[in-house]
């Protein structure tokens, strides 16, 4: 609109003067844009749109994203994309010229969530079923809710920070953390060895006949290395008279160097053994030989 305004003064001697001024009053000039999304996780990477609708120069327009931590926060693009990497809320400015000649100027509120990183150690890692139970601790960092899974055929559960979970089968289980900060997620998985429980059982007799019933000395069990074991035998006067690193190979009632059958009675027998673990075993004791 233009409007005409006239200033009519008089002076001290009685002389008047007339003045006429032109003023034209452009229209407010409006600039829209759109943010998609506008609020997420980070990295938040957002999608910047502006709304052409005739009255602005698009030559002129110019973004400021409002990351402090940077300078490179701006473009002059009509839709550029920004990647917001720390969280916080940042006022997104846009500024054109209309082409009217006024500027125009457009905001909007673009909230970043700092998602949450995943993290944590299972002890022990690699047990037997003699100790069946794992401690979980959290390590995860942004993190306000925690839903873990532990892997076995039993489909269990737990939203604690800091679950223990005991194992009822030798295995080699996927427990999986997944955790939250808001809509934010992340993920890990790692992995719990749980190894057959160790038992060794050893006879008290046995009789090398040819009936095919009992005939090897030997023990048996689970649970142990069976590369890393050794038998020994020894008669009443403590000569050693059989020995073997085979973990399936047995004492069959004869000297081994000599190949002659042992007499009937009774025998020292050393069994060493090695738990999957690492665990030293040695048992000492006597073995009743009959023919």
């Amino acid at each position: 609109t233009n409007t005409i305004y006239t200033v009519i003064g008089t002076s001290t001697g009685g002389c008047t003067a007339t003045a006429t001024v032109l003023v034209t009053l452009l229209s407010e000039a409006f600039l829209h844009f759109t943010s998609l999304p506008n609020e997420g996780c980070t990295p938040l990477t957002v999608q910047f749109n502006y709304v052409y609708d005739g009255t602005i120069d698009t030559t002129t327009l110019h973004w400021d994203f409002g990351d402090l931590s940077t300078t490179a926060d701006v473009s002059d693009a009509m839709s550029p994309t920004y990647t917001y990497t720390n969280s916080g809320s940042f006022i997104v400015t846009l500024t054109g010229v209309a082409t009217s000649g006024c500027i125009a100027t457009g905001q909007d509120l673009v909230t970043v969530i700092p998602s949450p990183i995943a993290g944590f150690t299972p002890n022990p890692q690699i047990t037997d079923l003699n100790s069946p139970i794992i401690h979980f601790y959290d390590e995860s960092v942004n993190a306000y809710a925690w839903l873990w899974s532990f892997g076995d055929a039993n489909s269990n559960f737990s939203t604690e920070q800091f679950p223990e979970y005991t194992y009822d089968e030798p295995g080699n289980y996927p427990i999986t953390q997944i955790v939250y900060n808001g809509p934010c997620t992340d993920t890990i998985i790692k992995y719990v060895l749980i190894r057959e429980g160790f038992a060794y059982f050893i006879p008290n007799s046995f009789t090398p006949t040819t009936d095919h019933l009992n005939e090897v000395f030997n023990g048996k069990g689970i649970g142990y290395k069976t590369d890393d074991f050794e038998l020994s035998i020894f008669d009443r006067w403590g000569e050693k008279i059989f020995n073997t690193t085979d973990s399936e190979k047995g004492w069959d009632g004869k000297m081994q160097r000599k190949d002659k059958v042992c007499m009937a009675g009774i025998y020292v027998y050393k069994f060493k053994l090695v738990e999957l673990n690492g665990i030293e075993h040695k048992y000492v004791g006597t073995v009743l030989l009959l023919r």
